[in-house]
């Protein structure tokens, strides 16, 4: 490995990490950083990517949203998740087509011990988990979310590699694929492995390497195994079948008052919002789920469950605006880059796939393991999909 590699290999073992661990994803990329500093600190200005100005200008507008707050104390807890937006930046320049190889294999084998490590716990070989309570009782990790997002990552990333590899690596690749989606089934988490399954769908799709034949196929078994994988799953995870039919069983119902809790206060308030960390106040000052929803934001729940509600709730149609064109800004060159740069394409249109869908039942957004799962692999993307 030469020094340009190091950068790529802490990126890769810093998204691996989140299996493991929900912290050591922060000190892994501040090494990255620190690395990219000392071996190569003319990249910084010769492959800053092409949204750096726009990033650079949300980042002002998430500062002066904090400025304009009124409780400052609840506003920062709403914003401190947010510093994984510098992935976006710091991976994209570490990250190049040289060393994106180093990136990707490192990310596959060290995220692959802890699917084989949740497998053996469900079959006791392993001690479970002390996170039973919080549906975590086959992870490798102390934080369930952090496990679930990079099961659902490698699941795609591993997928990518099965089409696009050959031989022995075909297999491999297949096998840690297999574990992670196994992994995820058995932790009954609905939203990852749902979408674990669409990327599993989009890739083929858009893959340069899949015959019309095998995207048929492909496109025809994944729905088809998804639903069998339901039918065998236990009772949190089978409602998902019932979500056209009862989607009140599949959907937590706590979730659904967040949602009208939300919605009411953007109501309210629609061009701006209340601001930010307003919306424990907005539950206290709901009458009618107030007595419902209080317990659980008193002990930290203290997010809506919805990505878009939760912007419309707090900063309103002017804020949510220009957090989705930030969002349509970083995804359309991805979109662009299918037919040029196809793996680091997909790469980047999987962990948008996985973020913004998991937004819809939650707040990603503002956590930051989850959001530094969305950035590292989309700074990836923009990265490979640079010259060297």
């Amino acid at each position: 490995m030469n020094s340009r590699q190091i950068p790529a290999f802490l990126y890769g073992l810093a998204l691996a990490s989140m299996a493991w661990s929900h912290a050591a994803h922060s000190a892994l990329a501040a090494l990255a950083l620190i690395s990219l500093v000392v071996v190569a600190p003319q990249e910084f200005a010769r492959r800053a990517p092409q949204y750096c100005k726009l990033l650079l200008a949300f980042s002002a507008f998430i500062a002066l949203a904090y400025f304009a707050a009124a409780d400052k104390e609840r506003a920062y807890n709403d914003i401190k998740g947010l510093w994984p937006l510098a992935h976006l930046f710091v991976a994209a320049v570490a990250i190049s087509p040289s060393n994106i190889g180093v990136f990707v294999h490192t990310f596959l084998y060290v995220s692959a011990g802890a699917a084989l490590y949740s497998v053996l716990q469900y079959f006791a070989f392993l001690p479970e988990s002390d996170l039973v309570d919080q549906g975590g009782r086959y992870t490798a990790t102390s934080h369930v979310w952090a496990f679930c997002v990079c099961m659902t990552t490698l699941v795609a990333v591993s997928f990518d590699a099965v089409l696009r590899r050959s031989g022995h690596h075909k297999i491999i690749a297949a096998t840690i694929c297999i574990f992670a989606l196994f992994s995820l089934w058995i932790s009954q988490e609905r939203a990852n492995l749902l979408l674990a399954v669409l990327c599993m769908a989009l890739i083929p799709l858009l893959h340069q390497s899949c015959t019309k034949r095998m995207k048929c196929i492909l496109l025809a078994a994944i729905p088809v195994l998804f639903i069998v994988a339901l039918a065998f799953a236990d009772t949190r995870l089978a409602t998902l079948l019932d979500i056209f039919s009862d989607p009140e069983l599949a959907i937590n119902s706590i979730r659904i008052l967040h949602w009208q809790v939300a919605l009411e206060a953007f109501q309210s308030a629609p061009w701006f919002g209340h601001g930010l960390g307003s919306y424990p106040q907005l539950v206290a000052e709901n009458i009618e789920h107030r007595d419902s929803l209080l317990p659980s934001v008193e002990k930290g729940h203290i997010w809506c469950h919805n990505m878009p509600l939760q912007l419309l709730a707090t900063t309103g149609i002017f804020g949510t605006s220009i957090a989705a064109f930030v969002a349509y800004k970083i995804t359309m060159p991805l979109v662009r880059a299918i037919k040029t740069h196809n793996e680091a394409a997909l790469f980047g249109l999987c962990a948008c796939l996985i973020h913004f869908g998991t937004s819809a039942t939650d707040t990603p957004s503002l956590q930051s393991v989850r959001l530094a799962a969305f950035t590292i692999l989309v700074g990836a993307a923009y990265g490979a999909k640079q010259p060297d």
